[in-house]
């Protein structure tokens, strides 16, 4: 059983090669799994992976999550969308944060950038000031 299952509905299978990536810097001190769903096949990089699962559906986002809850293995879940990208060591200190605060009711949101846009935005480095 690994840490953390992380669960993707995915349509656009060209973000996942980064976004898996982007898991395994977030997620640095923790074992993970990923379950991408999703009727388009993913880039056989990501297929490849000893930790990812993908399941072929052509149902909506919604189902597309229960189909990957109903394969997860980990300890703790999460559900993100295939145009996110997570911040480096993120999943890691929320994974931490929940087993020094919470107990295993409680329930730790965690962010991420979602949109190719403030994806790319991440990925150049660039700071942005905010209205």
């Amino acid at each position: 059983m690994c840490k953390l299952s992380i669960i993707v509905p995915t349509i656009r299978t060209h973000l996942l090669e980064d976004l898996y990536q982007s898991f395994c810097d977030s997620c640095n001190k923790h074992s993970f799994e990923v379950i991408f769903v999703g009727p388009f096949d993913i880039p056989e990089s990501v297929l490849n992976k000893e930790n990812v699962t993908y399941i072929k559906d052509y149902g909506q986002p919604t189902r597309a999550a229960q189909l990957g809850l109903i394969e997860t293995s980990g300890e703790l879940t999460c559900w993100v969308t295939d145009d996110c990208f997570c911040y480096s060591e993120m999943l890691s200190e929320t994974i931490d944060l929940y087993n020094k605060e919470c107990i295993t009711t409680d329930i730790v949101g965690m962010r991420f950038f979602e949109n190719p846009d403030h994806y790319n935005f991440i990925k150049s480095g660039q700071s942005k000031e905010r209205n």
